[in-house]
């Protein structure tokens, strides 16, 4: 293991691995089932995978791809893949339904309407994750009530309850408005918890949650070779809980078990709980009230799930300032030459931003070299969100006193 300081923006653990797990929860058997699920939705539709060659040019590494999932489903973000799976996997159970064929469709039936009506699906969010089970609530009939940290976004809220969602905000950071509500729906029988966390007693629906996240690396692999591309050398993932970070990761663990990419985690330095674990080589809860814009990484304590498994798989946890992810905004708003623009949310660009970072400043050289990314490096990254919050992304984009930041 080796720590890197880069400057005020990265700070780096670096892990190479001589062998990568592969989990067979997360195998391609599992990842086409899950692929059939979403591509059984009358809706669907693979998202954009964007490529960046003027930034890969400008940048210095060989080729730059963005999955760009504000497309997804008409969101603006992609936490509704795996929330959708889960909440179906939830329903089957519910029913006694079989899981190896199910189809969305199978859970709209009109057969199944009353037991839905009376269902009450309740989760805990910071906008993304509630979003995408708000949708699939009012697409399937059932009650969703959702609870919001404190400091949540007025425009994530509005979004909920412009789903039909039952929306609290809490006073709490998000853990302990987490608490509160596995608290509740202990006593009360009639509530469904569907979260995308993990601690012990509560791995089966978050391990489906992550599952549900292979369709993404899915169609970005597939879109990579029918593009006439080869598979990536380096991923880059943000993680909050880390649910996503282990669907994707896992997935490119078994696709690509012979010629692993490199994956490298980023995190907000306010709520870095697994790069301070790997530091420590113990579990590390972050407390207070995580202070970041990247709200979809404001969170301070590890998946259990994910942290038995991507510590076996990762090559690096980064721990990143705000600073990343809006300089990541303004190039995806402001692209060089022909790139398209992305319209990316403060929990989408961070690797945009830290990708950027490394490359070009000069000062980066002993952790480039440790990561391996060079002039050859095929790298892939995700837009995770859209302008969820527009009024943030506007004074990013727009604001040019910039106050010494990249």
């Amino acid at each position: 293991m080796l720590e890197i300081t880069l400057d005020e923006h990265i700070e780096a653990v670096v892990t190479p691995q001589t062998s990568v797990m592969q989990d067979p929860m997360f195998n391609q058997d599992v990842a086409t089932r899950v692929f059939h699920f979403h591509a059984s939705m009358s809706n669907y539709e693979a998202t954009p995978l964007v490529n960046l060659k003027r930034m890969a040019c400008e940048a210095g590494v060989g080729s730059i791809f963005v999955k760009d999932e504000s497309k997804r489903f008409g969101l603006n973000a992609f936490k509704v893949v795996g929330g959708i799976f889960g909440l179906a996997n939830v329903i089957a159970k519910y029913l006694d339904l079989g899981f190896d064929n199910l189809s969305f469709d199978d859970l709209k039936s009109a057969r199944y309407k009353d037991k839905l009506d009376a269902m009450t699906i309740v989760s805990v969010t910071d906008g993304n994750h509630g979003r995408g089970l708000a949708w699939a609530g009012k697409e399937l009939g059932c009650k969703v009530v959702i609870h919001m940290p404190k400091g949540s976004a007025l425009a994530r809220v509005n979004a909920l309850r412009e789903l039909g969602a039952e929306v609290h905000i809490t006073d709490l950071n998000y853990d302990d408005t987490l608490r509160v509500v596995i608290d509740t729906a202990a006593k009360d029988s009639k509530l469904l918890h569907v979260q995308d966390q993990a601690w012990a007693g509560y791995e089966e629906i978050p391990n489906w949650i992550s599952q549900g996240y292979m369709t993404i690396a899915h169609e970005a692999l597939t879109q990579l070779y029918f593009g006439g591309e080869q598979a990536p050398t380096h991923i880059f993932l943000q993680a909050g809980a880390g649910s996503m970070a282990l669907g994707i990761a896992a997935f490119f663990a078994n696709a690509l078990a012979e010629n692993c990419p490199k994956i490298i985690l980023m995190e907000a330095k306010n709520a870095n709980c697994y790069f301070k674990s790997m530091k420590k080589g113990e579990p590390v809860r972050i407390l207070g009230d995580l202070e970041t814009i990247m709200a979809g990484l404001s969170v301070g304590e590890m998946n259990t799930e994910a942290y038995r498994i991507l510590p076996h798989i990762l090559s690096g946890y980064l721990s990143c300032s705000d600073a990343m992810s809006k300089y990541g905004t303004r190039l995806l708003a402001a692209p060089s030459g022909d790139d398209a623009q992305v319209v990316s949310g403060e929990s989408g660009s961070i690797g945009v931003g830290v990708l950027n970072h490394l490359m070009r400043c000069d000062h980066s050289e002993d952790l480039r070299k440790a990561l391996e990314l060079d002039h050859t490096s095929r790298v892939l990254l995700f837009n995770t969100e859209g302008d969820t919050d527009p009024a943030l992304h506007n004074s990013i984009v727009y604001d040019h006193d910039h106050h010494g930041e990249v």
